[in-house]
């Protein structure tokens, strides 16, 4: 979709497909629900360029070559609600240039080749940040399960679980939640963070 408002796609399955499985550019109050995307070689579901108040529920992105869900430029006041971003080659969710003011609850980002969760390396005017995570499970990833670069500032981490869940060297996911030199009020309220190969935080993670 590309300069649409108010469209919604549900039920729908993308398979297989040369590119990304589900795409958004330049559009206002897109919805997408109910909808599978597995083995794209691209990103599976891509919120793009300048896409206000989306919302993507109860969506599967699974075994695509790049990440889960991409946030591109400027996907602001979105909602992502119980979806599964599994086994994707790089990250489950990567979230970057003024992607600000979204909410993430009750998904699932298990076993992706990358991080669970990216926040990329923006400048402070250009950061991912003002971002909430609720009832996330973020587990068995091969990087960090939240791996936060750049001037990213006030993540909320609330009731999650961030953990690996084997042992032994079956374990990849290296640190539970980390942050770099300059993310800023990154926070994590009643989560059950364990079993990470190095460490459960690094940087300045504040707790409570």
């Amino acid at each position: 979709l590309h300069r649409a408002r108010r469209c919604r796609i549900a039920d729908c399955a993308v398979k297989d497909f040369a590119g990304d499985g589900i795409s958004f550019q330049i559009t206002q109050d897109i919805e997408v629900e109910r909808c599978q995307v597995i083995h794209a070689t691209g990103l599976g579901l891509h919120p793009g360029t300048g896409s206000a108040r989306p919302i993507i529920r109860n969506c599967r992105s699974v075994a695509n070559d790049q990440d889960g869900i991409f946030l591109c430029w400027r996907v602001q006041e979105g909602r992502f609600e119980n979806n599964e971003c599994l086994d994707n080659g790089r990250h489950g969710i990567s979230i970057g240039h003024k992607d600000t003011d979204c909410l993430f609850v009750g998904n699932v980002i298990r076993g992706n080749g990358a991080h669970g969760i990216y926040f990329r390396d923006e400048k402070a005017t250009n950061a991912g940040s003002r971002n909430t995570f609720r009832d996330t499970t973020i587990e068995d990833n091969k990087g960090c399960g939240v791996y936060v670069e750049g001037r990213t500032t006030d993540l909320l981490f609330e009731d999650c679980i961030i953990c690996d869940t084997r042992t032994g060297p079956a374990r990849t996911q290296r640190i539970g939640i980390w942050a770099g030199p300059n993310a800023a009020r990154v926070r994590a309220v009643r989560c059950r963070i364990e079993g990470n190969v190095e460490a459960e935080t690094e940087g300045e993670v504040a707790f409570g």
